[in-house]
């Protein structure tokens, strides 16, 4: 058992730091919001439209990835 117990000496926070707070909290809260939307707006497509939309994605990206990989060698 302890009789004293440490002191925890508390960091003077600066402005920048109070200001990246501050903006991660802003980022955040947009995300959120923006994932609520769209989550909102997929609900109401059918089961075959979503899995058209990720198999659109996929090769959208699978082709601009591979367009990448031909040009950084060529």
């Amino acid at each position: 058992m302890r009789l004293f117990k440490k002191r925890v000496r508390q960091e003077q926070v600066g402005f920048a730091a109070i200001l990246a707070e501050k903006i991660t909290a802003g980022i955040l809260t947009r995300q959120r919001k923006w994932a609520y939307y769209l989550n909102r707006k997929a609900s109401k497509l059918s089961f075959k439209s979503r899995c058209f939309a990720l198999f659109a994605f996929c090769l959208i990206s699978g082709s601009y990835l591979v367009f990448l990989l031909v040009s950084s060698i060529l």
